[in-house]
């Protein structure tokens, strides 16, 4: 995902999002990425491939939620560092728990898990999150 898209679909305006010379001027390396960009990077973790690979919510076939009704749950975001535009970013998503409970609308499982953003081996974001399915 671009840089200067990003930031202008989500409002933001800090001119070091979208120029390079004043990126420069404040001693970035090159454009600085919103705080949240690299979320546009984890979502498109392993959901490059023909559309017969996945489903109708846009889940790889052989994910575990890929058939269910699924619904956000808790985040925790950690930054240890900036991202900027030209770094190569490793991600990793592993899944960390799943457990099984019953509320008062039925059965639902929540799956835990973590994804790991890293720049030259230097982890710059740490992501833990739930989904809830039924």
């Amino acid at each position: 995902m671009d840089i200067r898209k990003f930031a202008a679909a989500i409002g933001a305006t800090d001119q070091a999002h979208y120029s390079v010379r004043t990126a420069h001027e404040r001693g970035y390396p090159d454009l600085l990425a919103p705080a949240y960009f690299f979320i546009s990077l984890g979502l498109s973790l392993g959901r490059i491939g023909p559309r017969s690979q996945f489903g109708p919510a846009g889940l790889p076939n052989d994910d575990p939620l890929a058939s269910r009704r699924v619904v956000a749950g808790e985040v925790h975001v950690e930054w240890f560092g900036d991202l900027f535009a030209g770094d190569e970013v490793l991600v990793e998503q592993t899944l960390t728990g799943t457990s099984s409970k019953v509320g008062r609308s039925g059965a639902f499982d929540t799956y835990t898990y973590e994804r790991r953003y890293a720049r030259q081996g230097a982890i710059v974001v740490r992501e833990v999150f739930t989904r809830i399915a039924r």
